[in-house]
C-alpha cells in the first residue's frame, strides 16, 4: 500500500527539513512513485509523468531521487552530510563507508560535496551506503580522478 500525499509532505518536513517548498508546490502521485510539480498546475486527466520525479516507496522507505535532491539543494536543512574528498572517493569506489556519522540519524541522507548535492545516501548503523546510480558514480569517478 503507497503512503498517503500527506505522509510523504510530512515525511519530507520531517527528513529533510523543506516545509517551505509546500507554498509553491505540491506532490503528486502517479505509477507508484511522487513527483512534484507546481501547486497551480492541473494533473488530472491522461498522462504518464509530469514534474520531476521525488520519491520512490521502496518497501523499507520513501527514497527521494537525485535530480530531487538536487532540485531542493540549500533548502534541505537536515540530514545532509557534507563529504570530504577521501569520503567521497571511498562511497564511489566501495559503494559503502563503514564510519560513524554524526549530526545525521539513520535513512537516506542527501550527499553533499562542496555545498552542491551530489546525490542520495543510506545511513545505517554501521555506516553510509551511496544511492547514487551505478552510470553517475562511473561520471563522478572519472571526474574525482581529475581533480
Amino acid at each position: 500500500m503507497l503512503p498517503s500525499l500527506q505522509s510523504c509532505e510530512e515525511y519530507l518536513i520531517q527528513r529533510f527539513g523543506v516545509e517551505e517548498i509546500f507554498e509553491n508546490f505540491k506532490l503528486v502521485e502517479r505509477s507508484g512513485d511522487f513527483w512534484i510539480v507546481p501547486k497551480n498546475m492541473n494533473v488530472e486527466g491522461e498522462y504518464i509523468t509530469t514534474g520531476i520525479r521525488a520519491l520512490r516507496d521502496t518497501g523499507i522507505g520513501l527514497k527521494p531521487t537525485t535530480y530531487f535532491l538536487q532540485w531542493l539543494g540549500n533548502r534541505i536543512t537536515k540530514n545532509k552530510l557534507e563529504m570530504d574528498k577521501e569520503i567521497l572517493d571511498r562511497l564511489v569506489f566501495d559503494r559503502e563507508v563503514l564510519t560513524e556519522f554524526s549530526g545525521i540519524t539513520n535513512g537516506y541522507v542527501a550527499l553533499m560535496y562542496k555545498g552542491e548535492v551530489l546525490g542520495c545516501g543510506l545511513k545505517k548503523n554501521s555506516g553510509l551506503v551511496t544511492q547514487i546510480p551505478k552510470g553517475r558514480a562511473k561520471m563522478l569517478k572519472n571526474i574525482l580522478d581529475d581533480l
